[in-house]
């Protein structure tokens, strides 16, 4: 990151943390039908930052009301999966699914099938996500009908794009919803509960999947994998974390490219709690470019006068851990409005990669507030 940058962000950085800008007028409690205004449509907030936040708290918000269509229509739900905006798809996907449940029931197997095959021909990948994520709750009870290892087999099966007919319906992992849903809503759930059911002890089943985080035969499998695996898994009723709290930072570095995409916000959490960082190194990890930025904010370095013991390069995870990391002391301190107001002037240069996006924690709290 230039110098030049780097001044401007620890200028405003400090200007936000004594409070002296004055507060947005739109920091305030805002409705669904405001939240769909920042997520959705050609007006959508310009500020990434924005849009994740709105849309985030549009998918709660939404799913609150799912039951009513009055005051959701199906045409409100039915627009938005297909928005221009993926925020404003994402933030449809749940109450959707169960509008779809609720107003296609009593579903038979023709029926199933025929909700399954539409998410081959769906506009949007969210949109085939829905359809195929109905049609899979309504055959779930014969994924693990001859018990746990077939049931892995069988959802791996789909995952990695084979084909499976479970209680009369051809599910195919060809379509990219199917694998999507299976992955995101069956997969990673099994992954956690039921694993030590077929790796073992906890050690052996987040050891597995730690593995299949990495090779595993799909992008799909790999991600239900890296979720369940950063989550933590229940084996003899007992949850296990497999990456201890001082393990997450490390993860983001040297983690799988599925488990860093997983991880980054609980190490967030960790960065943030971190005392010896100042804001300003939170700042210098989230822009940074090389490991001499890692080595210079004093973390990962068991000798900081040993180079050999310090990380050597940054990651997208780690930058973005330390935005949230940013974010969420902002949000602690209290200083949110002066921190969106400063940051919405950042807005998404290029030379302050993930940095705007540690407003995300911020702007939650303004939205919901």
């Amino acid at each position: 990151m230039s110098l030049v940058v780097r001044g401007f962000v620890f200028l405003v950085v400090g200007l936000a943390l004594v409070g002296v800008l004055a507060q947005p007028a739109w920091a305030t409690h805002l409705t669904a039908a405001q939240l769909q205004a920042l997520a959705c449509g050609a007006n959508a907030d310009q500020l990434n930052a924005g849009r994740v936040a709105a849309g985030q708290l549009l998918a709660v918000a939404w799913s609150d009301i799912a039951g009513n269509a009055q005051q959701l229509p199906s045409a409100t739900l039915n627009a938005a999966i297909v928005d221009g905006n993926a925020e404003c798809r994402e933030a449809a996907i749940d109450s959707l699914a169960q509008r779809l449940l609720e107003e296609g029931a009593p579903f038979n197997a023709a029926k199933i099938q025929q909700t399954h095959d539409s998410a081959n021909g769906a506009v949007s990948l969210q949109q085939g996500i829905v359809r195929a994520r109905v049609a899979l709750e309504l055959v779930r009870a014969g994924i693990f009908e001859r018990g746990a290892p077939e049931g892995f087999a069988r959802m791996e099966t789909i995952a990695g794009g084979g084909k499976f007919n479970l209680r009369g319906v051809n599910v195919d992992g060809s379509i990219a919803g199917v694998r999507t849903a299976l992955s995101r809503y069956f997969l990673t759930g099994a992954y956690r509960f039921f694993g030590g059911l077929v790796f073992g002890d906890a050690k052996t089943t987040c050891d597995t999947l730690r593995d299949k985080a990495r090779n595993g035969a799909s992008a799909e499998i790999r991600d239900a994998a890296a979720s369940a695996y950063v989550a933590g898994v229940v084996v003899d009723r007992k949850e296990t974390k497999c990456v201890a709290s001082d393990g997450l930072v490390q993860a983001t570095l040297k983690g799988s490219a599925a488990v860093q995409a997983a991880v980054f916000d609980d190490a967030a959490a960790v960065l943030a709690a971190n005392s010896k960082l100042s804001n300003n190194a939170l700042v210098q990890l989230s822009t940074g470019e090389t490991g001499r930025d890692v080595q210079a904010a004093g973390i990962l370095c068991t000798d900081p006068a040993d180079e050999t013991t310090c990380e050597k390069v940054t990651t997208s995870s780690l930058r973005l851990a330390a935005a949230y990391a940013l974010g969420l002391r902002f949000v602690a301190e209290k200083q949110t409005e002066a921190f969106v107001r400063v940051f919405s002037l950042i807005h998404q240069t290029a030379g302050f990669k993930e940095l705007p996006l540690s407003a995300v924690p911020a702007l939650r709290v303004i939205y919901a507030n």
